[in-house]
């Protein structure tokens, strides 16, 4: 009677388990239903809509001794504070997560943006081994959609 018993409960436990799994299989997917990470190439020198109150463009790349420099132009809606932490460096094959320092906006290290047009200067560390680096900016302009914004130097 005992294994009997031992055998049913283990069942129990696999069919219980087994619905649970199917459930948070069905949240998962609907959870993400219609994710999408679009990637944008953007050219030097040419504006892209970031989100519904920021337009940016990137004026300049280059490197100086082992940093990174970009030069950015925000054009601002509002007035606003612009947070960098989805800025990221593309280092060849790679995406390097966000290193940026606190950028130089209109002259002053801050992070608030003025309404109208806002000069940026941010920096970071990069790879020397590394041939190729570009600014990558993310943005979530809807649930679950994505866009990359690849800023190229031509």
């Amino acid at each position: 009677m005992n294994r009997k018993k031992a055998i049913l409960f283990g069942l129990a436990i696999l069919i219980g388990v087994t619905c649970f799994l199917f459930w948070h299989k069905s949240n998962v997917e609907s959870d993400y239903r219609g994710f999408r990470i679009t990637t944008i190439r953007v050219e030097k020198n040419k504006f892209v809509p970031i989100s519904k109150k920021l337009v940016m463009q990137v004026t300049g790349q280059y490197l100086n001794k082992n940093e990174y420099h970009a030069n950015v132009i925000i054009q601002a809606k509002t007035d606003s504070s612009l947070s960098i932490a989805n800025w990221y460096l593309y280092e060849g094959p790679t995406v390097t997560p966000n290193q940026f320092g606190t950028p130089i906006i209109n002259g002053a290290s801050t992070h608030v943006l003025s309404k109208g047009t806002n000069i940026i200067k941010a920096n970071t560390n990069y790879q020397v081994e590394q041939t190729k680096h570009n600014l990558v900016v993310v943005s979530n302009y809807t649930h679950g959609k994505y866009r990359l914004f690849y800023f190229t130097n031509r």
